[in-house]
């Protein structure tokens, strides 16, 4: 009974974890669909040119595409 509670401890730590990764992803994705609008509007506004726009909404796209990395942290806290 002692070794089921420790291994429902254990899962529900994990559980904990993997939550927390995928609350901050959350926020990661927004901030960077929030960045895309700036810059769209940065560039309406003609306060960019075109090449630095594109250099820009790439960074912020490469930044926010980062799902492999995602699940290989999922991953590892899954098997601790």
């Amino acid at each position: 009974m002692l070794i089921l509670s420790r291994h429902e401890i254990a899962n529900k730590r994990k559980m904990r974890r993997i939550d927390a990764v995928l609350k901050e992803k959350s926020k990661q994705r927004e901030s960077a669909e929030k960045q895309l609008k700036e810059l769209d509007t940065m560039h309406e506004n003609k306060s960019l040119d075109t090449d630095t726009y594109n250099r820009l909404q790439t960074l912020v796209r490469m930044h926010a595409e980062k799902e492999a990395e995602t699940e290989a942290v999922l991953m590892k806290i899954w098997e601790e």
